[in-house]
């Protein structure tokens, strides 16, 4: 039983990977430093309560699909989008 949740959880883990390394399915962009990151809501959503409000509340991100992250630091905002998304699993 232990093997199969392991299975499970590892399969999730790799199609969470899948989903940011392609953006398949993504309906969201941040744009920061020259990079676009396609992503996906409802993942940053339930992560940030940041994400969860530029989002559902009715701001011009939540309309556009865009959220210009410009002003902030291009390498923070990369690690974060990584960690947010797809929780930092290093599984390739």
């Amino acid at each position: 039983m232990l093997r199969t949740f392991a299975q499970s959880l590892l399969h999730s883990m790799l199609s969470l990977r899948r989903l940011f390394n392609t953006g398949m399915y993504s309906d969201l962009t941040i744009v920061c430093g020259g990079k676009r990151y396609p992503v996906h809501r409802a993942l940053l959503a339930t992560r940030s309560s940041f994400f969860e409000g530029a989002c559902r509340n009715p701001f011009v991100e939540a309309e556009t699909g865009v959220i210009d992250l410009s002003e902030d630091d291009a390498e923070a905002v990369e690690h974060m989008v990584h960690c947010k998304h797809d929780n930092g699993n290093a599984i390739d």
